[in-house]
This record gives C-alpha cells, structure tokens and sequence, in this order.
C-alpha cells in the first residue's frame, strides 16, 4: 500500500521538479484513502468533525493474492468491511501512472 503512495508522490515531484503543473491525481484518490486506513494515520480521515474518530483494521486472515479485507469501526458501533483488491488496484495505478510518465516525456520534447 505504501510503494502507492510512493509513486503517486513521485508523479507529482517529478513534474513539479520539471517546471510543469502539478497532475491530477483524483481519479487515484481511492487507492491513496486505501493506504491511509490500512497504515496510516487513520483515525481522522475523511471525516466531519461532528462525527467520532474512526478506527481502520487490517484483517489479517484475509490477506491473500487478491487482496485483503479492511474493517473499520466508528462511534456508530457498525463494524464495515470493505475489500481492498491490491492486484486490480496496482492495474489501475500503473496504467494511470504511465499515462502522465508519457504526458511528461511529450512536454519535454
């Protein structure tokens, strides 16, 4: 989850670093949101100050080649899981990834 973050971070200081506009990087939020639950500094994301902290737990038993289970538990009492699909997200980032790599060779030529 973290070498995400890593190259997401790294798109943006390699641009930024070149003099060119910053990418956007919003249609990866979710993977990002992923990271930050699963070993981050959780227990304030994404949330409006009138709602309890959240806690984000990793399931451990599930972890697995397809990914893992995420659960998290806020002052409702409502446990949720959610299904972190590791594979098909790494997909999607590198594609989106070389996407702007290329975008960034083009503006250097």
């Amino acid at each position: 989850m973290q070498a995400f973050a890593i190259q997401q971070d790294a798109i943006v200081n390699l641009s930024v670093s070149l003099g060119l506009s910053e990418p956007d990087l919003k249609p990866l939020g979710h993977i990002r949101d992923f990271r930050v639950a699963a070993a981050g500094h959780p227990a304030l994301q994404d949330r409006p100050r009138t709602l309890a902290r959240r806690a984000h737990f990793i399931s451990q038993i599930t972890l697995g080649d397809s990914g893992m289970e995420l659960l998290t538990v806020d002052g409702s009492g409502q446990p949720v899981f959610r299904h972190v699909p590791i594979p098909s997200l790494a997909v999607e980032q590198e594609k989106y990834i070389l996407g702007l790599i290329r975008q960034v060779a083009a503006e250097l030529t």
